[in-house]
């Protein structure tokens, strides 16, 4: 009974924590630069979900890419370029870039994968000054989020002092005696 008065008590703070006080302001993120491509505006994805991270994660290792890193003394324009040439003889760099960028009219709390096949598939057909405009993007794309946002993700993987698994397992052979 105390746990529904207590609960009630919430409801009726609308949002005020046990304290009585308001909680902080939520953090406003700025959304990216819109971009026209064709008839269309898109940017970056500044706030994206677990679930969009694990979708071009996922599409990167399909071409290869299984760790992302850059390679030691390694240019960030030769890191882009280097990934935007695997995710295009893999064949899937149009469905990477429906996982970066998204329609201006679309919340980035909105993204799934079915706005990024047809974000891909718009992305596919563009002409002329939009295709260009998209090519010489597209790197610059790919360092931003392979370089920043995933950064997140081995920064959470090092702060559990979980291991990479392929680092691991060659860390358990090396110390076995294997090659």
């Amino acid at each position: 009974m105390r746990l529904l008065r207590w609960l009630a008590g919430l409801w009726a703070g609308r949002g005020r924590d046990r304290r009585g006080s308001n909680p902080p302001p939520p953090v406003r993120i700025e959304k990216g630069p819109v971009e026209n491509y064709g008839d269309r505006a898109f940017r970056v994805i500044t706030n994206g979900t677990a679930e969009r991270d694990h979708y071009v994660i996922r599409l990167s290792g399909r071409a290869g890419l299984r760790q992302v890193e850059m390679r030691p003394n390694e240019p960030l324009e030769e890191f882009g370029l280097r990934l935007l040439y695997e995710l295009i003889d893999a064949d899937v760099i149009f469905e990477v870039m429906g996982g970066l960028l998204i329609p201006d009219e679309i919340e980035d709390s909105e993204w799934s994968p079915a706005v990024a096949a047809a974000t891909a598939l718009h992305l596919r057909r563009c002409q002329g000054e939009a295709k260009e405009r998209i090519n010489s993007h597209i790197a610059k794309f790919l360092e931003d989020f392979f370089g920043r946002e995933m950064g997140s993700i081995v920064t959470s993987r090092i702060a559990s002092g979980r291991p990479h698994p392929e680092r691991a397992h060659r860390r358990t052979a090396s110390a076995n005696g294997a090659a």
